[in-house]
């Protein structure tokens, strides 16, 4: 998957709060932040496919990963 994603001034706050879930999930920094932004890319993808706004597809997908997560 291209991680080639830049995030802007606004969505840097988003990166930053997705990676340090990522963290306290057991991702190393780098890990984290290269994921997050992945994910932040991918909601994007979402939104504009979809009728919903990004704010709403990232919470669809924290939500996917979180129970992925509770189900190891």
């Amino acid at each position: 998957m291209d991680d080639s994603y830049e995030a802007s001034p606004i969505d840097q706050k988003h990166c930053d709060e997705v990676a340090l879930l990522f963290i306290n999930m057991g991702a190393g920094q780098a890990q984290a932040q290269t994921m997050a932004k992945q994910l932040l890319k991918r909601a994007r993808q979402i939104a504009q496919s979809r009728d919903m706004t990004e704010i709403e597809a990232l919470e669809t997908l924290l939500k996917r990963v979180i129970e992925v997560r509770n189900d190891d």
